[in-house]
């Protein structure tokens, strides 16, 4: 686990990548129920689009009242995620503790 926290911290340095860590201590918040990915295309007669899996099943929904009601728990995601840096020190210590 440590190899691959350490690669995370790696790639998180990549221009296009932005890695944030919501910490224990943020409490219950929307990532709780589980994951999600907002897929917002450049043609913007295409609808966005939020893909999620379930224990059964994945779904896609294409209304505009869910696919805003997936950005605002993003956005409440990344409020209560630390920021870039503090997240990267947090896997490297987690990492480290691990070796």
């Amino acid at each position: 686990m440590a190899k691959q926290l350490h690669q995370l911290v790696t790639r998180s340095k990549d221009p296009h990548v932005t890695l944030q860590v919501v910490p224990f201590e943020a409490g219950a918040h929307p990532g709780v129920l589980g994951s999600f990915v907002v897929l917002e295309f450049p043609v913007r007669n295409d609808l966005d689009v939020v893909y999620t899996e379930t224990l059964t099943s994945s779904l896609y929904l294409e209304r505009d009242e869910d696919v805003s009601t997936y950005n605002q728990a993003f956005d409440r995601l990344r409020a209560a995620a630390l920021d870039v840096a503090p997240s990267r020190r947090l896997i490297a210590q987690i990492a480290k503790d691990l070796e």
